[in-house]
């Protein structure tokens, strides 16, 4: 069981290793990392170079050239930094203008998304608003011409019942004519 999962854990190892190593391969990267390696691997076998030198110039005669040469290198190195962090700046500087600008743009793009959102918005309770007055308009009417048709039908009752009223008063009329002639 622990051989097994010793064998397990080798064989995602290796796999990992062998993905790592295709990416790797396969990165844009690797130039600029091989470099780098390249340059510090240079770099050591230069200052072991350097030492070796060093101790064979121990001579009183050959180590005040030697402190010259130290100076003069350590001030073109001060130099070569110094240009890198000038360099550096600027960069950042033009870089900060166009996150600035990048910034700006994206908050006027906001600013007109919202905009038009808010005009879109009024357009639909316009249209809302319009649609919703015609239908209270029609519904006024509706109740405008329902009192008037209970208007017209409440007088055309009254209007039948006198003509009734009017049609019973005469024969009552008639009646007690008659009764009275007899």
């Amino acid at each position: 069981s622990q051989w097994r999962s010793g064998v397990a854990m080798e064989k995602k190892a290796r796999m990992l290793l062998l993905r790592f190593a295709t990416v790797w391969k396969n990165m844009k990267t690797r130039k600029a990392f091989s470099k780098w390696v390249d340059l510090f691997t240079e770099k050591q076998s230069m200052s072991h170079v350097t030492r070796k030198v060093v101790a064979r110039w121990s001579g009183v005669a050959t180590s005040a050239c030697f402190a010259a040469w130290r100076a003069l290198s350590s001030s073109h190195r001060s130099a070569r930094i110094s240009g890198w962090k000038v360099m550096t700046k600027s960069v950042k500087g033009a870089l900060l203008g166009v996150w600035k600008s990048w910034g700006e743009e994206v908050r006027k793009s906001q600013r007109k998304r919202r905009v038009m959102s808010k005009a879109m918005m009024n357009l639909r309770v316009k249209r809302f608003s319009r649609a919703m007055e015609t239908w209270v308009g029609h519904m006024e009417w509706v109740r405008k011409m329902r009192v008037a048709s209970a208007v017209i039908m409440r007088r055309r009752a009254r209007g039948d019942t006198a003509v009734a009223f009017a049609k019973w008063v005469e024969g009552i009329d008639a009646e007690r004519a008659e009764n009275d002639a007899k």
